[in-house]
């Protein structure tokens, strides 16, 4: 009974260890399940409470658009109220047909004032 019997029962805690061991892995396995879906649930109340404040965003975006044009425009019309000759000597803007392009003689115009400065200031 001494090298069977001791076998045996090495063989037996090893047997209860191996199953402490799993219900114990099953058990942790089961706890991160949770927490995995614990943790989706909390983004889908972030994301709700997000939706939920975006008219109160767009409502306070609103109220200070409305206040900011109600500024501007009592800013123009003091400023128009205090000088009205200066808003009839405007000049319109002048209007081009075409864009400006830029060629290579008005680039070398362009280095050149460019290194004059340059050389004015010592660099």
């Amino acid at each position: 009974m001494g090298a069977i019997g001791g076998c045996f029962l090495f063989l037996v805690l090893i047997a209860v260890f191996a199953a402490i061991w799993a219900i114990w892995r099953y058990n942790n396995l089961i706890s991160l399940k949770y927490q995995v879906a614990n943790a989706w649930k909390q983004i889908d109340v972030q994301l709700k409470r997000r939706h939920d404040l975006i008219p109160n965003l767009i409502a306070a975006v609103k109220g200070e658009m409305q206040f900011e044009q109600d500024t501007l425009e009592k800013v123009i019309a003091a400023r128009n109220s205090a000088s009205p000759r200066a808003a009839s000597r405007r000049r319109p803007r002048r209007r081009t047909s075409s864009p400006r392009r830029w060629d290579a003689s008005s680039r070398s115009r362009r280095t050149t004032r460019l290194s004059r400065r340059t050389r004015a200031c010592g660099l």
